[in-house]
């Protein structure tokens, strides 16, 4: 007994000595390179909220498409560059097409920073792409699920409560008044559904091994699917947009209290087996010939670990600070109790058994797509050779010619169904069919057909290639729980044929009641009227204002080479 004193005032002394070195590193000032640098950043959507200017993206405008910030860095971004001297510059980007990009130009992005950095690095590691380095955890976001508080109530859920990945699946697959229709983003696009994918599949597999799931179950559970999307953002804005017509959505917990922030009215369930966690490590890519950004990447990783920037972190995202030191924004205090309660599943540390875990998804899993393409061969499409000829590509990328990785995951799937229409001034069936394979030699048939197209009259017919699209879904009958679209690509303006306002009333007349959302492919001067208001830009404007009317999206480049990219994004849809 007589030496706890001693131990107390020994313990005292040790508390103090770590108290005072903890308050003299965060006095100290943050580490800075020698001279300013600017750090290319692939950066995953949802960041936009953190690195811009009123958390909006934009397209970019330098050749490759992507989104950059709109209204430039936010006050977070600046503070960090004045702090270190580095400036970031957000290129905000899938995971599988960043990893296409780095595999094709080492030197095409200098750090990348994404919800998940798991795949991107087993798919580089796969390619012995050399140097890449990741961070500690800078946030932490679990993925789970949002419900709409009526939908909630009517099954017997609340808020904060943890539900059996079965129980949900049971909810999903049933058409009663306590029936869940969710929305989840695409899994080869976005790392919260590629989370919801993993932790689903591990519950339902036998010792936790998603490679081995009931596939009973798995398509029990993906029946309530009502929609996915290439962004969690994105998912976010649609339920949003469409409120009361989806009854939940799987994503991150940080996306639902900002949802929730905004009044939204929902519950926030844990599946109760558990769920992955987003990190939000910065990944350093290494240096190249050409450059050596490391010393960059370190000093950006440092600061973003620092106790007083995750707590800002934490105040601005809702999301948990990475580190543990750091003091969690006070709507999180909830959520952190729930949270500490839920098993966390990692991903799979095996490209092979990820990408089968993908491949399952599409093939077995998932609703399957039934879309119609609408193909523009007006004359200006045969009048600048390159167009025709990136149309023919893109579309036949999706086919199977595609190699790369985001090619391999967005191409066509077993199960689907597909009709194809060329048009200009007509409207000509290139085919109908259902995928029975990756094999399947109808692809090559459709893949050749393409190829042989010619580029017609100077006519872009819109309306009539719309309506000869909705007039076969309607004669097919739109089956409930498939994800059927339309997709219509064009170069150029509306200039003959069915008009916009005569087209819109046979479609509220005889289609609208289908509920299938138009997705427009925007390429060369059709992509190039963005603010323009003139008459042959207003029929362009026409056309996206009835996509987004439909639910569907429009995606854009004047450069007729980025249609193959444009197609995945438009994939990711369906």
């Amino acid at each position: 007994m007589k030496r706890l004193p001693w131990l107390v005032s020994a313990l005292l002394t040790v508390a103090t000595v770590a108290t005072i070195w903890y308050i003299v590193r965060e006095a100290q000032e943050p580490s800075r390179v020698a001279d300013p640098t600017t750090l290319v950043l692939a950066a995953g959507s949802e960041l936009d909220e953190l690195l811009c200017e009123d958390g909006e993206a934009a397209p970019a405008t330098d050749p490759d498409g992507h989104l950059g910030c709109a209204e430039g860095p936010s006050e977070f971004a600046q503070e960090l560059t004045a702090a270190t001297g580095v400036t970031l510059e957000p290129d905000f980007v899938g995971t599988l097409e960043a990893a296409d990009e780095i595999l094709a130009d080492r030197s095409r992005f200098d750090a990348a920073w994404f919800a998940s950095d798991h795949y991107l690095r087993l798919a580089l590691e796969d390619h012995d792409h050399a140097g890449i380095t990741s961070s500690d955890p800078v946030m932490r976001s679990p993925v789970v699920l949002g419900v709409q508080a009526s939908v909630a109530d009517a099954i017997g859920w609340s808020d904060g409560e943890a539900v059996p990945w079965s129980e949900i699946a049971d909810v999903a697959d049933t058409d009663d008044a306590a029936s869940l229709s969710f929305l989840m983003t695409n899994p080869a696009a976005s790392n919260s559904g590629l989370a919801t994918l993993v932790g689903v599949a591990s519950a339902f597999g036998t010792d936790g091994d998603p490679a081995s799931a009931d596939l009973a179950a798995m398509q029990r559970f993906f029946a309530g699917r009502a929609d996915q999307a290439p962004s969690s953002g994105w998912l976010s804005d649609k339920f949003v947009d469409n409120a009361g017509v989806y009854g939940g959505l799987f994503n991150y917990e940080s996306e639902l209290l900002g949802l929730r922030r905004n009044g939204a009215n929902l519950a926030i369930i844990y599946p109760e087996e558990g769920v992955v966690e987003a990190t939000y490590p910065l990944t350093g890519l290494g240096s190249t010939a050409e450059q050596d950004k490391t010393a960059a990447y370190a000093v950006v990783a440092e600061y973003l670990l620092r106790t007083d920037v995750q707590e800002e972190l934490s105040a601005l995202t809702l999301r948990h600070p990475g580190t543990a030191d750091a003091d969690p924004a006070p709507e999180l205090e909830k959520e952190l109790q729930t949270a500490a309660t839920v098993e966390k599943v990692l991903l799979p540390d095996d490209l092979a058994a990820l990408e089968g875990l993908l491949t399952a998804y599409f093939d077995d899993y998932s609703p399957k797509a039934r879309t119609v393409f609408l193909l523009d061969v007006s004359g200006s499409m045969g009048s600048e050779p390159a167009r025709l000829k990136s149309l023919k590509t893109a579309f036949g990328g999706l086919t199977g010619t595609d190699t790369s990785i985001s090619g391999q995951f967005m191409r066509f799937r077993t199960g689907e169904e597909l009709t194809v229409f060329a048009y200009d001034s007509a409207v000509d069936e290139l085919a109908d069919l259902t995928v029975e394979s990756p094999e399947d030699p109808q692809l090559d048939l459709l893949n050749e057909n393409v190829q042989a197209l010619e580029a017609g009259s100077g006519d872009t017919h819109y309306y009539d290639a719309l309506d000869s699209a909705y007039s076969t879904l309607k004669d097919d009958e739109v089956v409930e729980g498939r994800q059927t679209s339309v997709v219509i690509v064009t170069d150029g303006y509306w200039n003959g044929g069915t008009t916009f306002d005569a087209f819109r009333t046979t479609y509220d007349r005889d289609y609208a009641a289908l509920g299938v959302p138009t997705h427009v492919v925007l390429v060369a001067d059709a992509a190039e009227c963005g603010e323009v208001d003139n008459d042959e830009c207003t029929t362009v404007h026409e056309l996206e204002s009835f996509a987004f009317e439909s639910g569907g999206s429009v995606v854009r480049s004047a450069n007729p080479a980025d249609l193959q990219r444009l197609f995945k994004e438009i994939r990711a849809y369906q």
